[in-house]
């Protein structure tokens, strides 16, 4: 009796993109290096070897050490337990106001692309009033009519990045909406809504998702640059911007209290961009096809 060998079931598309994601080295990298972060920040007062609000003026300004591996700040706090604690405040802000950039402006995007005439004039005329400002000028004003707080910053940053994401759905879904499968499938008969939900959306993640994760750098930045401002919470609050802000008056005597949490803003937007320059490849059927 002959033996008939069945061929291994193909690689769904997840297991390609992370086949893809995996020849890069660089992509990994920032992958392990913001799981840390992550990690760190969901750990966050657990792991660390002192309390991170509690100050010791008899320890303050001492350079990193066995005792203190970052050392102490002004008010003798440690800031290796600062620096894991503030991760919490700073990621959650960045992925906060990625969350509601996306939002707001993933359905502006799709209505004013899919539906275009009137509501195409009036969604995209607002996008580009926004974008006429800088991005931190418009969530400082933002921030200026929600007034301070952790949590309106966090809405002022997503504010100002929705528009960007709003321009790149409009830009595919009027790309999709022309395409054989979209038409047939208003031929049918179904609903403005559902050939959104079930035919143009999915066309419009790749970018999506591409888009988002090179913008969380850009958020995360945002929020501690507002931070570093003093807008955002309470200020004995671990969070890297204010941390940054209180460590520049002490740059000459003691820089090791600046360069902790600068240090940590800059590993942590590094990974971030690695990681998404290693989505965007794999997501791009270029470079796919020329890594076979």
């Amino acid at each position: 009796m002959a033996v008939v060998a069945v061929p291994p079931p193909a690689p769904g598309p997840a297991s390609r993109f992370w086949a893809q994601v995996r020849r890069d080295r660089a992509g990994v990298g920032g992958l392990v290096l913001f799981a840390l972060v992550v990690a760190g920040a969901v750990a966050g007062p657990a792991v660390v070897p002192y309390d991170p609000r509690q100050p010791n003026l008899l320890a303050a300004f001492q350079p990193p050490s066995a005792a203190h591996l970052l050392g102490t700040d002004q008010l003798g706090r440690d800031l290796f337990s600062r620096v894991v604690a503030g991760a919490r405040a700073s990621l959650l802000g960045g992925l906060g106001a990625l969350g509601v950039s996306l939002a707001l402006g993933v359905p502006a995007g799709l209505v004013a692309g899919y539906a275009g005439g009137a509501w195409d004039d009036l969604l995209m005329g607002l996008v580009e009033v926004l974008m006429s400002f800088p991005g931190v000028l418009l969530a400082l004003l933002a921030v200026a009519v929600l007034g301070a707080g952790q949590r309106n910053v966090v809405l002022a940053v997503g504010l100002a990045s929705a528009p960007v994401f709003a321009r790149l759905v409009r830009g595919s879904a009027l790309a999709l909406r022309e395409q054989e499968f979209v038409v047939a499938a208003r031929a049918l008969g179904a609903t403005p809504a559902r050939v959104v939900v079930r035919h143009v959306l999915p066309g419009c993640v790749p970018p999506i998702v591409v888009t988002a994760v090179l913008r969380l750098g850009i958020t995360i930045v945002t929020v501690a640059g507002l931070g570093f401002l003093g807008l955002g919470g309470d200020p004995a609050t671990p969070e890297w911007g204010a941390m940054l802000s209180a460590g520049a008056e002490f740059l000459r005597a003691a820089p090791h209290i600046a360069l902790a949490p600068g240090g940590a803003i800059l590993l942590t937007v590094l990974s971030v961009n690695l990681f998404g320059d290693a989505v965007a490849d794999a997501l791009n059927p270029r470079v796919r096809a020329r890594r076979g």
